[in-house]
């Protein structure tokens, strides 16, 4: 095989052209426990974690077919630790980071090493070690160089955008197409659904799985007047049931959307299917929104409004602040919320988020001091 001087455009390999040995184990690696043999390495992996890892060990391997030394004899025929080799998965590397975040790439070599353990069970753990610290190594590098604070806004300021959406769909004019302005009944209703998501993910920031696939009666019921959101374990990243209150400030707003604009956002467009969904956020086509689709409209809602795409996973530490500073006797959901299994990383988020509140603090104070002396 020859390398192009073209960047390598990630591929993932089909586990179908995977070679013979790698296929075996890898079914191997997922067995469930019988009564006569033991289970494999991966069989208590999530559905998630099996595709993620399938997935990007598919690239590690189209990499060394297409980009490798090798020939494709040797690909074929090489075990694990003969193809994946410090030098090879350093040319990988290499030019994974032409075309990729380091976030990214941290990823794609901490998939490759989860795989590679588990269909080698055949060779001591310490063989891969060496894998592992790169992955580590790069998620150090890849916090220090993470501009986070400009996408991090103050949570009372995301939760006036959602309020301010609402508003404005409330109040808009019927639609004129001669004069141009104006919105249809469909746009006003996804105005408003979007402005309900950004002010209810600020005060629930719930994982984007967990938040976007939301179905009334499964996750979210409505008892004595009340309103909360319930979870079962199977569904959170730490297996533990959740279940939390609905905000009080948003109850209205919910009630306006599930009888108002729901009905429409199911039934406006010609290409509605008339479908009988629980889901509670409706896309512009009558069905459950997608995950791709709720996030590229809560980066597009805030980057319209603060300059920057906020994606859903940092409205999580924007709203750490809020509850820790302004509301500690809330903080006690930040566990739930976040689905962190212990107070460790709720701290970090924590710490994390005193530390950003002392540096918007400390530039204020900065330029009041500049402009106090340029008065002078």
């Amino acid at each position: 095989m020859t390398t192009e001087n073209l960047h390598y455009r990630p591929h993932s390999l089909a586990i179908d052209l995977w070679p013979e040995f790698y296929q075996t184990s890898w079914k191997a690696a997922l067995e469930k426990m019988t009564l006569f043999e033991k289970p494999g390495l991966a069989s208590n992996w999530r559905k998630h974690t099996i595709r993620k890892n399938l997935s990007g060990f598919g690239i590690a391997l189209h990499f060394q077919m297409t980009r490798g030394s090798m020939s494709l004899d040797e690909f074929y025929s090489f075990r694990p630790e003969e193809l994946f080799t410090p030098k090879s998965v350093l040319l990988y590397y290499e030019e994974l980071l032409k075309i990729n975040s380091l976030s990214t790439i941290r990823n794609r070599l901490q998939e490759l090493y989860d795989v590679l353990l588990v269909i080698t069970p055949y060779l001591q753990k310490s063989a891969w070690t060496w894998l592992k610290n790169a992955w580590k190594n790069i998620r150090r590098i890849a916090k220090t160089v993470r501009i986070k604070l400009p996408r991090i806004k103050e949570a009372r300021k995301i939760e006036a955008l959602g309020l301010r959406l609402m508003r404005e769909a409330e109040r808009s004019e019927t639609r004129n197409y001669r004069k141009k302005i104006g919105l249809t009944k469909l746009q006003a209703a996804q105005k408003y659904r979007d402005g309900f998501a950004i002010a209810l993910l600020i005060r629930r920031p719930f994982r984007i799985k967990n938040f976007y696939s939301l179905e009334i009666n499964k996750n979210i019921f409505f008892e004595n007047g009340t309103v909360s959101f319930s979870f079962e374990g199977i569904e959170m990243k730490n297996d533990i049931p959740v279940d939390i209150p609905f905000p009080p400030n948003l109850v209205s707003h919910l009630q306006r959307y599930l009888s108002y604009y729901r009905p429409i956002l199911l039934t406006a467009s010609i290409r509605s299917s008339g479908e009988n969904t629980k889901a509670l956020w409706i896309s512009g086509y009558g069905k459950g929104i997608s995950e791709d689709r709720f996030r590229k409209m809560i980066c597009q809602r805030t980057e319209n409004e603060f300059g920057v795409k906020i994606t859903p996973h940092y409205f999580r530490d924007s709203d750490v602040t809020m509850l820790t500073r302004d509301a500690p006797s809330s903080a006690r959901i930040i566990g739930p919320v976040l689905a962190h299994r212990g107070v460790v990383i709720a701290n970090k988020h924590y710490n994390q988020s005193l530390m950003i509140d002392a540096s918007r603090r400390h530039t204020k104070l900065l330029e009041e001091l500049i402009e106090n002396s340029e008065g002078k």
